[in-house]
């Protein structure tokens, strides 16, 4: 207690507040410095990390080039067993002339040849189209008739077939087929 009053004779009371006042200044200035400087070494570290893998996925650009180009070459390959029409009743009339020719081609006789259309809870007709059909041949000629078809370049899914035997010795065959097309400008 005597060196504090001591001091305080010594120097003043002015002047030691003013000089504790000078070092809590330089306080507060150095610890507002140290917390700059811890933020810019955070904001250091968050664009050193998104460098890193803004880096990691240039480095990936040409695999990902690869895979878009091999996705579009797949997706022309794949497009080509689809009929292609500017209307989905274009598509069935396409796919009605492409079955009709490979019948007669087979040698069935073509009784009746029917799409249908299937809708989604939009009302909107989806990409395939369901054919019902009946005909009457034999039945090497039915099998003929079945390599033609999935020897063609089209897409067809063989859905139901029944075969009732008839009085000549020709069969009636029923089938259900669907035809797969896709919409184009």
């Amino acid at each position: 207690m005597n060196i504090l009053s001591q001091i305080l004779s010594r120097y003043g009371t002015r002047n030691l507040l003013i000089a504790v006042a000078v070092a809590l200044l330089l306080v507060n200035i150095g610890r507002f410095s140290m917390g700059y400087y811890a933020d810019q070494l955070n904001e250091l570290a968050g664009k050193s990390t998104q460098l890193e893998s803004r880096q990691m996925a240039v480095s990936r650009l040409p695999e990902l080039r690869n895979r878009i180009e091999a996705l579009r070459a797949e997706k022309t390959a794949r497009s080509s067993y689809l009929f292609s029409a500017h209307s989905a009743e274009e598509a069935a009339s396409q796919m009605q002339i492409f079955l009709q020719k490979q019948m007669t081609e087979s040698g069935l006789v073509l009784q009746t040849l029917q799409p249908g259309f299937r809708k989604n809870e939009q009302g909107e007709i989806i990409g395939d189209v369901a054919i019902k059909a009946r005909l009457t041949g034999t039945l090497n000629q039915f099998a003929t008739f079945m390599a033609t078809l999935y020897k063609s370049d089209k897409l067809f899914q063989l859905d139901n077939v029944t075969l009732k035997a008839s009085r000549t010795a020709d069969l009636t065959l029923f089938l259900e087929l669907k035809g797969f097309y896709q919409i184009t400008p």
